[in-house]
């Protein structure tokens, strides 16, 4: 209340109090709400320090056959007034506390006074009908939640996703395009969030997609959803293409002149570092000195899922590391003779006898059908053709997490059961006691690797063995950590080991790619979304 008081007092009372010229969107967060009919309730808190213009304004146009209705702002609480019939050359004052919609050939503008300059922290509400556009083979969003084109482009940006009905990899999958930042599940929501502030050519697109009868929209588009992802996974155009050829060529040519092989290694792992989720952290100064699990690695991966310290990119980074020390692939640098020496990260498959276990035979052999007969390839040549196969991808996923499950419910880690709904009853699991343990042990192993170089007693000689605790790492998503770890209790670790750093480093960029590419979140940066509905910019004016 007190704070309320104070803002009616500062907008009403002091409309011509001079700021300093900082003008600022600093915070934005987009929380959007998913109706059963398929329409959205979107809600954006902003916080911003503004010292231009007499409006706010935000366009949103090419939305199909959706339409934005019930146009709300508050700022500090206090309710706003909707003017039928905006005027954007009415003045500062006429437009303190009002707000209205205009109409486009396009879409739509809403808009909002400014007030006075200063501090603001505005919160519009607004209903987009019809926001799932229902496809023929699924249903989907695809919605610029941030325009480029902005001449207050924000710094930091939080997107979350709800609706009644929890959302989770698997029923879902996510992909996020026009910035610096990551995707995930989180909650049973959907959340993405940049990395690094907003440039004025930035902007954030989100596709999801869905199964094709979960909501009862209207809009209907003659397309599979393949289409929508060849499409989507295609870079902006640019209006002014020529210019920005020209423009590449040049910072090409500086780079390549500057950057030596010592900096593009380090700015590798800096990259790498950035984008990296931070596993969690649990049991803190308990350690276990062997991996927790004697069989196979995979039949723990349901496991770790479920306790969010494994994914997809993780299982697929540690079967690359397995797959380095048994020889049958190598990851490594080679330099590339030109105008300017570079050097290029190559995976080569070395020989492909006959793997056993059958979830991984068949991951080693979709690598293989990649590399396409070559045995190999430029790792960046592979990332993109792995993104062509994400449904191959889902489905591996899908049958080793089937065949975790099983696995953990005969050895006793989970117990089978059986839950009533609202309509049947649904098969389903929980943790044994045994289970809990084994999970304990996990995040006490987990704690061991951070903590080498301050707990182990194992001497240098054992690199085989650290090497298979790498491989565990991986799967872990602490493989960054641990080699760090390894490499200061033993400076010769890499020399002796097979795991060089940027052999680490390519392994998880290969593995993001993979569950990028399928849908499960991770880290992204830049480019895409090339048709996705709403945007148009906006900003202050």
């Amino acid at each position: 209340m007190r704070k309320l008081i104070l803002a009616m007092i500062f907008i009403i009372l002091i409309p011509n109090i001079v700021y300093a010229e900082k003008h600022e969107l600093e915070e934005l967060h987009i929380h959007t709400y998913i109706h059963a009919d398929g329409s959205a309730t979107i809600t954006e808190t902003r916080n911003a320090t503004l010292s231009k213009g007499s409006e706010n304004f935000l366009v949103i146009e090419n939305i199909g056959e959706s339409k934005i209705t019930d146009f709300y702002v508050y700022e500090y609480g206090l309710p706003y007034e909707f003017v039928d019939d905006w005027d954007s050359s009415a003045s500062q004052k006429d437009k303190l506390l009002k707000n209205g919609i205009i109409e486009t050939s396009n879409g739509y503008e809403l808009v909002w006074g400014i007030g006075v300059y200063g501090e603001h922290e505005y919160v519009l509400e607004y209903k987009v009908t019809d926001f799932i556009k229902q496809l023929n083979d699924a249903q989907m969003i695809y919605w610029y939640f941030v325009s480029d084109n902005t001449n207050i482009p924000p710094v930091d940006v939080t997107i979350e996703i709800e609706s009644d009905q929890p959302f989770s990899y698997g029923d879902e999958k996510i992909w996020g395009f026009g910035f610096d930042g990551e995707t995930e599940f989180k909650n049973g929501k959907i959340l993405a969030r940049n990395t690094k502030p907003f440039s004025k050519s930035d902007y954030a697109v989100m596709l999801v997609k869905f199964d094709e009868h979960l909501f009862a929209t209207s809009d209907v588009l003659d397309k599979s959803f393949a289409d929508i992802k060849e499409e989507a996974t295609k870079e902006k155009k640019d209006t002014n293409v020529f210019f920005m050829l020209i423009m590449s060529f040049a910072i090409v040519l500086v780079i390549r002149m500057v950057v030596n092989g010592f900096f593009s290694s380090v700015a590798k792992g800096a990259n790498y570092v950035k984008r990296k989720k931070k596993a969690p952290v649990k049991h803190k100064g308990e350690h276990i000195y062997e991996p927790p699990y004697k069989n196979d690695f995979k039949n723990m991966y349901q496991l770790l899922v479920d306790a969010k310290i494994s994914s997809l990119e993780n299982i697929i980074a540690a079967y690359l590391l397995k797959w380095i020390k048994e020889k049958r692939i190598t990851i490594q640098e080679e330099t590339v003779d030109g105008v300017f020496k570079r050097t290029k990260t190559v995976i080569q498959i070395l020989h492909n006898n006959r793997i056993k276990d059958r979830n991984e035979r068949e991951l080693f052999t979709r690598l293989v059908e990649v590399v396409d007969g070559t045995w190999k390839l430029d790792v960046k040549d592979l990332q993109k053709s792995i993104a062509k196969k994400q449904d191959i991808m889902k489905t591996w996923e899908k049958d080793i997490k089937f065949t975790s499950k099983k696995t953990l419910i005969e050895e006793g880690f989970y117990k089978d059961l059986v839950k009533r709904r609202i309509i049947g009853f649904k098969d389903t699991y929980e943790k044994t006691d045994k289970g809990e343990r084994l999970e304990r042990d996990v995040f006490r192993f987990m704690n061991y690797l951070r903590d080498f170089s301050i707990v182990n007693e194992r001497e240098s000689s054992e690199i085989q063995l650290w090497d298979e605790y790498m491989i565990w790492a991986a799967l872990l998503g602490i493989a960054d950590e641990v080699q760090e770890q390894f490499s200061f209790v033993y400076p010769g670790y890499e020399m002796h080991s097979f795991y060089h750093a940027h052999t680490i480093v390519s392994a998880i960029d290969i593995s993001n790619s993979v569950a990028y590419s399928a849908g499960a979140g991770g880290s992204f940066s830049g480019g895409g979304g090339g048709g996705a509905f709403g945007g148009g910019g906006g900003g202050t004016r």
